[in-house]
């Protein structure tokens, strides 16, 4: 598991793409918005909801990008991606063979 920076974006950014782990965490914070660039490979790329649902006690969903092939996805990360515990957002990969991340930080708060 890796804890990743967000890039600050005023107004134009060229996003510096790394390569993942299975798994990677950051900071959750307003205006934070995570690429992730698959190659050929086919790709799952899940972001990791915690917790359950208030009223009916089942595991909230995860939010899941399948069988992702040389494309791009874009996640908008809100407040109910975070471990309300620790505060991370977590993001996994099926594999990460070919694939490169971003974390671009807008100063517009979701």
């Amino acid at each position: 598991m890796t804890l990743i920076a967000a890039q600050p974006v005023a107004n134009v950014l060229a996003p510096q793409y790394t390569a993942p782990t299975v798994s990677d965490t950051f900071r959750w914070e307003p205006g934070l918005i995570y690429i992730a660039r698959v190659g050929v490979t086919s790709t799952t790329i899940t972001l990791v909801i915690p917790g359950v649902d208030d009223f009916t006690a089942i595991a909230e969903p995860d939010l899941a990008a399948s069988a992702v092939t040389s494309a791009d996805r874009l996640f908008i990360i809100d407040r109910e991606a975070r471990d309300t515990a620790t505060g991370l957002v977590t993001v996994t990969y099926s594999q990460v063979a070919g694939v490169t991340a971003a974390l671009i930080k807008t100063p517009y708060a979701a």
